[in-house]
């Protein structure tokens, strides 16, 4: 009992901080602030596997449910934002690493599997850019447009961040036993 108890605390935690995450936010051209919630959505993989991915879907439910917890608000017309893909991309980005970081062996793995979810991420984000931009809203933003927009502005800072997430992880893991079997 007690270890879904465990579970279900740390799957709120990271999900408040992704709520967090969300509102310390710097606004870029493009429509696609920098904010902290990349961090947040490759902690939970990397501290609870799979289940990592959930945080990150209670997360999306809560901000279409209506709630104000995405960074430019809430509720179902969300979902026709620009920057939805990234957050749909926080799921399937912490699912491939949830799946990938338990079974590294190194740092290294560690972190090719943290990179392997941020790249499902921006993907998912920036597909989802492309489509909102180019169908929905008929405009003409081609792809290189959403590499130098939705991508290559927030890369290298994610990159630091999945670094980031590795450390912090390799320190938090210890002390939640074992929360993952």
């Amino acid at each position: 009992m007690k270890r879904p108890a465990s579970r279900l605390t740390v799957t709120a935690l990271l999900t408040a901080l992704l709520i967090a995450g969300s509102f310390v936010r710097i606004p870029l051209p493009g429509g696609v602030p920098l904010t902290l919630q990349v961090f947040f959505a490759l902690l939970g993989p990397a501290l609870l596997g799979i289940r990592g991915a959930l945080p990150a879907l209670l997360y999306i439910f809560l901000g279409l449910a209506g709630l104000p917890v995405f960074s430019g608000g809430g509720g179902p017309g969300y979902f026709v934002s620009p920057t939805f893909g990234y957050l749909a991309g926080f799921v399937l980005g912490g699912a491939l690493a949830g799946v990938l970081y338990p079974r590294a062996k190194t740092t290294a793995g560690g972190f090719l599997a943290l990179s392997a979810g941020l790249g499902v991420i921006y993907l998912t984000g920036g597909a989802w850019l492309y489509w909102v931009k180019n169908i929905y809203m008929e405009g003409d933003f081609p792809m290189i447009l959403v590499i130098k927009y939705g991508v290559a502005p927030f890369l290298p800072l994610d990159l630091l961040k999945a670094a980031g997430v590795l450390w912090t992880a390799r320190r938090i893991r210890p002390a939640l036993g074992q929360l993952n079997r």
